[in-house]
């Protein structure tokens, strides 16, 4: 994965990267010179990964809970 799909996908998320450092324990800088020099890890890639299958659940959720409460 490249810098520019790194962080097109954070944005597709909602995230900065400083959200990103926060939720993934990376630090700032490492995300910043990896973005620079592209190379994001796989770790990375996995992550985003996983925020974003987590917010398609919670998306899911919150469809759940309105067809429960009608």
């Amino acid at each position: 994965m490249s810098g520019d799909e790194f962080k097109a996908k954070l944005k597709e998320l909602g995230l900065s990267i400083k959200d990103f450092c926060e939720l993934s324990g990376w630090g700032y800088q490492s995300i910043i010179n990896a973005i620079s020099r592209e190379k994001i890890t796989e770790q990375m890639a996995c992550i985003v990964g996983l925020l974003k299958k987590n917010k398609e659940l919670e998306s899911q959720i919150i469809g759940l809970k309105a067809l429960l409460k009608d």
